[in-house]
C-alpha cells in the first residue's frame, strides 16, 4: 500500500502541515500511524479523508464539527457498500468456477464423442 509523508500530504491535499497536525489532534481527522522512524505516513484512505475534509470546510462552508460527521457517516457507507462488493465478488467467482467445472466435463464429453446429440431422424 502506498503511504504519503507529511510533505506530499502538503502538496497533494493543500494543507500546511500545521494545520494537518491541528485537525488531527482536535480529532477531526484520523491521526496517520507513524513509521519506523516516528515520522508520520498516510495511507490512500486518509490523504482521502483530508482531501474530502478540506474540501467540505472551505468550499461547502460546513463547520469542522459537521464535516467530521459527513466524513464518519460517508466511511460507514464506505464499509457497507464494500462489504456489498465483497460478497458479489465472492458470489461472481463461485459462478465462475462452477462454469468452468460445467466447460470441462462439457468438453470431456465432446472428446468422447457423446457430445453430438442424438441421431438424426429419418
Amino acid at each position: 500500500m502506498k503511504r504519503f509523508s507529511t510533505g506530499d500530504m502538503e502538496r497533494l491535499a493543500g494543507v500546511k502541515s500545521h494545520v494537518l497536525r491541528y485537525w488531527e489532534e482536535s480529532g477531526w481527522v484520523q491521526a496517520p500511524e507513524r513509521g519506523f522512524s516516528g515520522r508520520r505516513e498516510y495511507t490512500e484512505r486518509e490523504l482521502f479523508d483530508v482531501m474530502r475534509f478540506r474540501h467540505l470546510v472551505q468550499a461547502r462552508g460546513y463547520t469542522h464539527e459537521q464535516a467530521r460527521d459527513a466524513l464518519r457517516d460517508e466511511s460507514v457507507r464506505y464499509q457497507a457498500e464494500r462489504a456489498f462488493a465483497d460478497a458479489a465478488r465472492a458470489r461472481l467467482l463461485d459462478a465462475l468456477v462452477a462454469a468452468r467445472k460445467l466447460s470441462v466435463r462439457l468438453s470431456r464429453i465432446g472428446r468422447e464423442g457423446r457430445a453430438t446429440g442424438p441421431e438424426p431422424r429419418t
